[in-house]
């Protein structure tokens, strides 16, 4: 299930309807910053991704059901997208 449209983001996210984890892929390998905010907009993680990786799984199987916003920045640009823990 993807959230958003695939040719104006540099970031997918498969799946963002998570029960335990999902998969982060990127466009570009570059270094970049993976937060992980609650409903309340506080941060719960934060997690440097190397230069070179295109993937990134996001083990969320400790955190409570709800919404959550998933920023990643990569120098001065931020995508933000849309994740539902079951």
């Amino acid at each position: 299930v993807l959230l958003n449209n695939t040719a104006s983001y540099k970031t997918l996210i498969t799946p963002n309807l998570v029960q335990h984890s999902t998969t982060i892929y990127f466009k570009e390998t570059g270094g970049k910053t993976v937060r992980l905010l609650n409903a309340k907009r506080q941060i719960v993680l934060t997690q440097q991704v190397k230069q070179g990786n295109n993937s990134y799984l996001l083990n969320m199987s400790h955190l409570p059901a709800g919404l959550y916003m998933l920023q990643v920045q990569k120098a001065n640009e931020t995508e933000t997208h849309k994740i539902i823990k079951q």
